[in-house]
């Protein structure tokens, strides 16, 4: 091009952005001669897609204007890199909200297990879009709450609408949909619903295979991944964590490194699977060497993350290092990682350390009866 405009690289640095480029995205940036907001925004998104918390927010905090989709990237990061509170912060100091802000910071509550405070931005948000119906329903379906799932489902105005209208289904409805069933125990409805999709996208495939993997069906699962017309990313990501489900450790590795060759990068919920698999198998070995490899992979360790090295740490007996390992997170430690090791306590008898991690878990969340129980169990074990 003899001549660029300014619209030219933003083009070119979204394209490097979108695809991972980060070092192409800096150095594109840096030739632009004169930035707007949407250049400012375009490097967010590129640290964003790297999980480069600290640089996405070092770019906010550097640009001269900030639009909506600027804050909403912001808040999002920081929800999906576990910084949920910094997230909230964020959000509380947007200067204007729409309904993909609301959406964004009510999947944040979703994701960080907080299902009442997520209905209340549910309740308060002015408008709500079918992601965000769709999230409500998931949500109760993970926490395997099927009733309040199939209930939110009833009172979705799409779905309403939808099964009116066999040809304009959504498919990530149906989706959430056959979660509820499988999370109910009812496998046949879940797979009768898939079988009735006037159209199959790849969501519902996907689904399909964490069902039968929900369900101790493996081998469905791996015969529904074969089957899948056009595998995507969370394709195998869902067959790792049936196979980590499993107990297949060694598998969903050596699945994992296959995903790698096939072009698709591994991601959070990658290690997840992985993390859990080496904490079905008790391999803390590998299980150290996954969670050292995250940042190899141009990461940053999750909430989810650390939850699941605490586990494995805490099955091997290492208590102590588990502990560590809570105060060596990067964000404040969420309530299910000190119930984690309260849950270690119990198996490895420690009562001392079972009280702070009650008190802590309690703290963040005192409604839950589950760390009473566990620290009444841990006495009763040590009388």
């Amino acid at each position: 091009m003899e001549r660029r405009n300014l619209f030219s690289w933003n083009i070119v640095l979204a394209a490097y952005a979108q695809n991972g480029h980060l070092a192409e995205c800096n150095a594109g940036f840096s030739r632009i001669p004169e930035w707007n907001v949407v250049s400012w925004t375009v490097m967010m998104v590129a640290y964003t897609q790297r999980g480069n918390v600290q640089g996405a927010k070092e770019t906010f905090d550097q640009m001269p204007e900030r639009n909506v989709v600027s804050w909403t990237t912001m808040i999002s990061l920081y929800a999906q890199s576990g910084h949920f509170e910094d997230a909230k912060r964020m959000f509380s100091l947007i200067p204007e909200c729409t309904v993909v802000s609301w959406t964004v910071i009510f999947q944040a509550h979703v994701t960080n297990g907080q299902i009442d405070s997520a209905k209340a931005v549910f309740d308060e948000m002015p408008e709500r879009n079918v992601v965000a119906w769709t999230a409500m329903v998931s949500a109760y379906s993970n926490l395997h709450r099927p009733e309040d799932s199939l209930a939110w489902l009833s009172r979705m105005p799409q779905w309403n609408v939808v099964t009116c209208n066999s040809d304009a289904r959504d498919s990530t409805t149906w989706t959430a949909m056959m979660g509820a069933y499988a999370h109910h125990g009812q496998w046949e409805q879940s797979k009768a619903l898939f079988d009735g999709m006037p159209r199959r996208a790849v969501e519902p495939w996907n689904n399909l295979i964490s069902v039968y993997g929900q369900c101790g069906y493996l081998q469905d699962a791996i015969e529904a991944f074969h089957k899948i017309p056009h595998r995507d990313h969370d394709a195998w990501n869902a067959l790792i964590a049936a196979l980590a489900r499993d107990g297949h450790a060694a598998d969903a590795i050596h699945l994992s490194r296959a995903m790698a060759l096939e072009g698709y990068a591994l991601d959070g919920e990658s290690f997840t699977a992985i993390l859990t698999a080496c904490c079905h198998s008790g391999n803390i070995g590998r299980g150290i060497r996954e969670f050292g490899s995250i940042v190899d992979h141009g990461l940053s360790p999750i909430g989810s993350h650390y939850c699941r090295m605490i586990d494995l740490l805490g099955r091997a007996g290492e208590l102590g290092k588990a502990e560590d390992l809570i105060a060596a997170m990067p964000f404040p430690p969420c309530d299910v990682a000190w119930g984690t090791l309260l849950g270690a306590c119990k198996v490895s008898p420690d009562v001392e350390r079972g009280m702070r991690a009650a008190g802590q878990a309690l703290e963040l969340d005192g409604q839950r009866s589950g760390p009473y129980i566990m620290l009444s169990n841990l006495y009763t074990r040590e009388a």
